[in-house]
């Protein structure tokens, strides 16, 4: 007979409660993310298909009102959800910290994977924007803006040529 595995070390049984708790915000906010930008699209499309289909109304204004007060929920439910994945990432940190991993090549050891991105990400440029280091949270942000930008440019158009 062969015998049991041996238990997790607690090390172990930490490193997967950690790693757990960072793939489920990490998943969620991306699943957050892509749920927004179709509710953002339908909106879009739902207001496309009415200009298309008839005049400009005021309450037509509602589509661009809407895009914009989804846009600032889903930048805020993103800050949340970053912070809880930084939360998990920190406590891998700590935990890839027990071991003493040497730097190499100036850099964080390859199995600290999190401190390593991070070092080798703050070397990279910020501007121009074309050649630029993007994080989620940048780039989402970016989409959060363009989409407010748009609504209230919809809501303002509405409103203005409703008068007309």
């Amino acid at each position: 007979m062969s015998e049991p595995p041996p238990p997790p070390t607690l090390d172990e049984i930490f490193r997967d409660y950690a790693w757990d708790y960072f793939a489920v915000h990490a998943d969620q906010r991306l699943k957050a993310f892509h749920f927004y930008i179709l509710l953002s699209t339908a909106i879009i499309g739902a207001f496309g298909l009415l200009v298309r289909n008839g005049e400009f109304h005021k309450w037509m204004a509602l589509f661009g009102f809407l895009l914009v007060f989804f846009s600032f929920v889903f930048w805020k439910l993103d800050n949340r959800t970053r912070q809880l994945v930084k939360n998990g990432e920190a406590a891998l940190r700590f935990l890839d910290a027990q071991h003493d991993l040497p730097d190499q090549d100036g850099v964080p050891h390859p199995l600290r994977l999190f401190d390593r991105e991070q070092a080798l990400s703050a070397k990279l440029p910020l501007f121009p924007l074309l050649y630029a280091h993007f994080t989620y949270a940048r780039c989402f942000r970016w989409v959060f803006l363009m989409f407010s930008v748009v609504g209230l440019g919809a809501s303002l158009a509405c409103l203005v040529l409703a008068q007309v």
